[in-house]
């Protein structure tokens, strides 16, 4: 069997979102499935065409990469006018191929290949207040012809599944929940006291801080964090720096930051494995996640979990955190001050946390992922 995967969004040293998904699904199937033959397609701006290029999936004897590229300015005007006229099918640019499995945001047409497409949220439309109109535009544009074209759809969470059938109104049995996993050999508790202190010197921080990982913006609920931090540091005797970690979004200029607050910015994996081992709590107040797999990295380290009980993340929390409103900042700092007093239960979410982290494997990701590809050929 030929398997096609879109590999278009591994251009980039920032393997979060949806790269990180890809890329490390890619490396499992590859390690589970020695039988099928793979065929990776990137099509990239002249610019990042060198990270397909050198990707080290080129030396698998069963991988075939076939990059293509055009010049930036260009590239999403071809990308939407391939998916307006469903024309020429992918095929021409992959050769024979049984399956194509399609990520991110466009969906091109297949001539008698098997189609399958992840999709990662639905916020476009059900929340299309966080999104630009042009954004919400191309989206939903998309969205309709993965509807329309889709022989399976697979997505990551349950609460996905269910807005997936609810705003496309796509057939319950064509779409698959697929977790995402994460990497118990990168992320976990370290005990090499010199690196977790010179990372800690790079940021001018000292061990016990309270932590956030993910992009800044408004889907992301920073504003109620920092609220629940000032109601936190307000109290007598209490004073913990809260440090965001991630690149700015849009809403990123209207935040007002402490001196409580440290913002680092993009990190590398390496030194965000050393800030979640010496962080007091990991708190991940987002309004709405496809599924959140900061929330899974945090546990794998060892770091007490605070997250919204909304969209996917009781899903990915279950009973190794404390779950809370994400619209309620004093329940939020409630939440934070009960993890700073109580050892006894940061430790039982701690050991819960390493139990929870074990059912999220990217083994078991490309294993299902395997058997939607062997069913779908027959």
């Amino acid at each position: 069997m030929y398997i096609c995967l879109d590999i278009g969004n591994l251009t980039s040293n920032f393997t979060t979102g949806i790269a990180n998904y890809v890329y490390c699904l890619l490396e499992a199937l590859l390690d589970v499935d020695k039988d099928n033959k793979y065929k990776l397609l990137g099509i990239t701006p002249l610019k990042l065409h060198r990270f397909i290029k050198n990707l080290k999936f080129k030396d698998y004897s069963n991988v075939e990469i076939k990059s293509y590229q055009m010049p930036s300015k260009a590239f999403h005007r071809v990308f939407s006018l391939w998916q307006s006229i469903n024309f020429p099918p992918v095929e021409w640019l992959t050769g024979n191929i049984d399956i194509f499995h399609s990520f991110d945001w466009y969906f091109p047409p297949v001539k008698s290949a098997k189609a399958i497409a992840t999709i990662f949220d639905i916020t476009p439309l059900s929340h299309p207040k966080w999104h630009t109109r042009g954004n919400v535009k191309q989206h939903t544009k998309r969205l309709k012809t993965i509807k329309k074209n889709a022989d399976i759809v697979t997505t990551i969470s349950k609460n996905s599944k269910k807005d997936i059938i609810k705003y496309l109104k796509i057939d319950s049995e064509k779409v698959f929940v697929i977790y995402p996993g994460v990497n118990t050999n990168k992320f976990h508790p370290i005990k090499n006291k010199y690196l977790i202190e010179k990372t800690l010197n790079k940021y001018d921080l000292k061990p016990g801080y309270i932590l956030y990982v993910g992009t800044i913006e408004a889907r992301k609920n920073i504003e109620t964090l920092l609220k629940s931090i000032t109601y936190l540091n307000n109290e007598k005797g209490v004073s913990k720096k809260l440090v965001l970690v991630g690149r700015k979004g849009k809403s990123f200029d209207k935040l007002s930051f402490s001196k409580n607050v440290v913002w680092t910015d993009y990190v590398s994996d390496e030194d965000l494995i050393y800030l979640y081992n010496v962080a007091s709590c990991f708190v991940y107040p987002s309004l709405y996640e496809g599924f959140g797999l900061p929330v899974l990295e945090a546990m794998a380290c060892g770091c007490p979990v605070i997250a919204s009980n909304t969209s996917s993340l009781p899903e990915v929390v279950g009973d190794s955190g404390i779950l809370i409103n994400p619209d309620d900042s004093k329940m939020m700092a409630n939440a934070i001050k009960q993890i700073l007093a109580n050892s006894q239960l940061t430790r039982s979410f701690i050991n819960k946390g390493y139990q929870q982290v074990k059912k999220f494997t990217w083994k078991n990701s490309a294993i299902q992922t395997l058997q939607i590809y062997n069913s779908i050929n027959k």
